[in-house]
Order: structure tokens, then C-alpha cells, then sequence
């Protein structure tokens, strides 16, 4: 029986979807609450997207929130470790970033897969009114996809974090290059394996590219495209992901020519040149790769960087100019 404090269609969606995934399959442990949970979120998303009780144009608002409530957690993983507390279960971690991670999941196996996976893992007799564990979900969704799920659940379910994409692009006539560098928001993930998509815009051009980095950094190119005026990272929300910068390298050198920093990587200084005809007023911010400002101070050549952990992080320098900025690496 499912008790309601409203009866809002997002709410009944959500406690319905509980006859199926927590009623009719168990979570067989606390640690895999997010089978119970998460789905009965996303099932909920799929009522907008779907059009049942709910009108579709609300699936992309509804997509675009969970994913930033997901991406508010940058330490933490779908699958509970810590079983403690309620707080430590019924969070929006479980809830909203499993959420997030089903979609993805869906993404990566695509719809025919994904959802005979589910019904298949629903349907079966050994679990149908008794308990469930994660691998059960896995081994069904191996099952109608046809290939091995392991690197996912191991960086996505059971891993911390989620990956923060940087994207240059450039264009020489039909030639065209897509830089991706994925910079993970814990560093006990190494690398998110998914397809990532790109939305190409421009001279009789409207289209969808799909790139599949297996490193951290990669280049693709490709040949007699069109001349691009823009390109969007993730459009229509496929895959869990932030997005740090997506920019055409002109651009990033339009910004930075006057400015030069060196060593890069660094582990104690950096080395800045800048050079502009209004120098006066100047002042050097550090951020990190999540927009926070954990360094400032006035310009000087040397700066002292062996304060800050190792990652990756943004230099920038406001004139009166202009402002400028560069991306650097400190390591020890």
C-alpha cells in the first residue's frame, strides 16, 4: 500500500512505480537501494518524456534537474557503502543521480536493449517477489545487450563522481577536429567509458556526432563538413556528464595570446607574462575545474601554486584590458 502527503503525478508516478522495483523485486541489501529507488525516479522522468499524465515538454526541464542534482554530488556513488544512517540512503545521490545514471545506461545500450534488459530483469521467477542485488540488474541487461556491462556499473554504480568534459574544435575548409578531454570529479574513477554526442551547427548543417574516447584526451577528426558556426556538447541531456567548456580554439586564442604561463604542468611555481598596454589593476584568480576561486592575489612574474592539491585548475587575469585566462595542470 502506498501512502502519499500529496497526489501530484510526479508522487504517484514514483510510488506506482514501487509495485515493480521495491514491491515486486526487493533491494536484497540497503547498499542496493538505488534498484528500488532510482528507477521509480526515472520512472517518473519517463512520464514527462512519454507524455503519460504529464506533457512531454516538461521531459527536458525535468531531465536538466536531475542531472544538476546529480552533479552536485562529486565525491559519491550510486551504490551505498555507508548504510549507517537514512540520510546516508534516502538522498538525492540514490534517488536523483541513480536516476541520471539510468539514462545514461539507457543512452550507452540504446532503447531495445535497455528496456527488454529491465522487463526481463522484472520478469524473472527467481527474483519476482523476493530480493535482488545489483549484479542481477547487470547480468539482465548484459543479457539483451549483448556485451559485457562491467566497466560501466564498475565507474557509474559502484564508482564516486562523474566525468567533467573540455572540448576544443577547430575547422580548416571541410576539415574538422574535436579535442575531448575528460577530467574525472573523483579521482578514484580514472575514466568514464560512454559515447559522447555533439550537436554540429552550421553552413546548411544541423546534426548529430557521436565520439567514443576510450582516454582521457582524445582528437577525432573529420573530413568535408561543412563550415561550423557552433557546437554543443550533450544536447538533449544523453549522458551524465558536466560540462566545463565547449569553445572553438580560435576563440580560446583570442583570449589568450597576450597571455603566457609556464611550467605547464607545475608543482610549486608559475610563471606569468602577460603583456598589455594598461597593466595597472591587475589581479591573478585561480579557480578549480568546479568554478570555485581557491586562489588570489596581485599579479607578480613568480606565483606560488604548491598550496593546491593536484588536478587541473584555470588562471585568470583581469586588466583593463581585458580579462585572460589559461588552464593548467599542478602535480607534485
Amino acid at each position: 500500500m502506498s501512502f502519499m502527503g500529496n497526489y501530484g503525478g510526479g508522487l504517484k508516478a514514483h510510488e506506482l512505480a514501487h509495485q515493480w522495483f521495491g514491491n515486486k523485486i526487493t533491494c536484497g541489501s540497503w547498499s542496493d537501494l538505488w534498484l528500488n529507488e532510482a528507477f521509480a525516479t526515472y520512472i517518473t522522468g519517463l512520464t514527462y518524456e512519454f507524455g503519460v499524465v504529464h506533457n512531454t515538454n516538461f521531459w527536458p526541464v525535468w531531465l536538466d534537474q536531475t542531472k544538476r542534482s546529480g552533479l552536485s554530488f562529486p565525491n559519491g556513488s550510486v551504490y551505498r557503502y555507508d548504510t549507517s544512517s537514512v540520510n546516508s540512503l534516502f538522498n538525492n545521490q540514490v534517488y536523483n543521480k541513480g536516476a541520471i545514471t539510468l539514462h545514461t545506461l539507457r543512452w550507452k545500450m540504446g532503447d531495445s536493449a535497455f528496456f527488454a534488459g529491465v522487463r526481463n530483469y522484472i520478469d524473472d521467477t527467481t527474483l519476482a517477489y523476493s530480493f535482488a542485488r545489483t549484479p542481477d540488474l547487470q547480468r539482465h541487461l548484459e543479457a539483451s545487450y549483448g556485451q559485457s556491462l562491467t566497466e560501466f556499473f564498475n565507474d557509474w554504480v559502484y564508482g564516486p563522481g562523474f566525468p567533467q568534459m573540455y572540448t576544443t574544435w577547430s575547422q580548416n575548409g571541410g576539415n574538422f577536429t574535436l579535442n575531448v578531454q575528460q577530467i574525472p570529479s573523483d579521482t578514484n574513477v580514472s575514466f568514464f567509458e560512454i559515447p559522447i554526442p555533439y550537436r554540429l551547427i552550421g553552413n546548411n548543417l544541423d546534426t548529430v556526432i557521436v565520439v567514443d574516447p576510450s582516454t582521457n584526451f582524445q582528437t577525432f577528426s573529420f573530413t568535408n563538413i561543412p563550415t561550423i558556426q557552433n557546437v554543443i556538447f550533450n544536447p538533449n541531456d544523453r549522458i551524465f556528464a558536466a560540462e566545463l567548456l565547449t569553445v572553438q580554439v580560435d576563440e580560446i586564442n583570442k583570449k589568450q595570446n597576450s597571455l603566457t604561463i609556464f611550467p605547464n604542468p607545475t608543482s610549486e611555481f608559475l610563471f606569468v607574462s602577460l603583456n598589455d598596454s594598461k597593466p595597472t589593476n591587475q589581479r591573478v584568480r585561480i579557480y578549480n575545474l568546479q568554478g570555485k576561486l581557491v586562489q588570489e592575489q596581485a599579479i607578480q612574474r613568480n606565483i606560488d601554486v604548491s598550496a593546491l592539491s593536484n588536478g587541473f585548475y584555470v588562471v585568470e587575469i583581469v586588466s583593463e584590458e581585458q580579462t585572460y585566462r589559461a588552464k593548467f595542470q599542478k602535480v607534485n
